[in-house]
């Protein structure tokens, strides 16, 4: 996992990728994903009504955020192996996002495959791409309360 780690603080996007799947055909997709504290992933969701998708923590800490169409915040819940939560499902079609609270965040990310490029994930319209700087909306992430929205 360390190899995962270093992977994402020299990536741009401040997070790397390790597939534990064969291949995209396979019918349960499983990735183990580092996240550097300086990642920004946008609200997004899988459209298709079987694509469900589980988080499980392997190291550190993360917010799991769930918004609605408008880009308020309906429920935020901390994931991690000193947390309560240690996993959770999140439903097709729903607004999410996860935001890393220790410098670097490791989870297993399971969802249905096959995986196929053109048909996995919107991004939320109201929420800042990934490109650009994002302090601003990563500390808010990390303080924000369900019932508020990021409005830059």
């Amino acid at each position: 996992m360390i190899k995962l780690e270093v992977a994402a603080n020299k990536s741009a996007r401040k997070r790397a990728h390790l597939n534990l799947h064969d291949s995209f055909e396979d019918p349960i997709q499983r990735i183990c994903i580092a996240i550097d504290q300086e990642s920004y992933i946008p609200p997004h969701m899988y459209p298709q009504k079987e694509k469900w998708e589980m988080i499980v923590a392997v190291k550190g800490r993360a917010a799991v955020l769930f918004f609605d169409e408008l880009s308020c915040i309906t429920k935020k819940v901390e994931l991690g192996l000193k947390s309560e939560l240690h996993a959770i499902q999140i439903p097709a079609g729903t607004w999410h996002s996860i935001v890393p609270l220790d410098p670097v965040t490791i989870i297993m990310k399971i969802k249905q495959g096959p995986y196929n490029p053109e048909q996995v994930t919107y991004f939320a319209e109201w929420a800042p791409s990934e490109k650009g700087k994002h302090q601003a909306i990563r500390e808010w992430y990390r303080s924000a309360q369900v019932g508020t929205s990021f409005t830059s």
